[in-house]
């Protein structure tokens, strides 16, 4: 699973994003990638899961986290330009 942040929420951002990690932390998802800075500043709270700042820095490592013929679900705000992902599976 990769996630992007989700935008324009104002002061409960933070809620809302924790809430979605504590969510999937309790059905035990292990692989999971979580993009955006809204997600990234909980990574050292939820060190089992993969975060990036932005989907650029996802990209320089997506190499070495996706394996050809693995299934991606991919899902979060267009403004972290999420596409970017599915234009760069090779």
């Amino acid at each position: 699973f990769i996630l992007g942040s989700m935008k324009e929420l104002g002061n409960l951002t933070d809620s809302y994003h924790l809430e979605i990690l504590n969510l999937v932390n309790s059905i035990n998802l292990v692989s999971v990638i979580f993009i955006g800075k809204e997600f990234y500043k909980f990574q050292k709270i939820f060190p089992i899961y993969k975060f990036f700042n932005d989907v650029n820095s996802y990209i320089s490592q997506s190499p070495k986290l996706i394996k050809q013929g693995q299934n991606m679900f991919v899902m979060g705000s267009n403004s972290n330009n999420l596409q970017k992902i599915i234009q760069n599976v090779s």
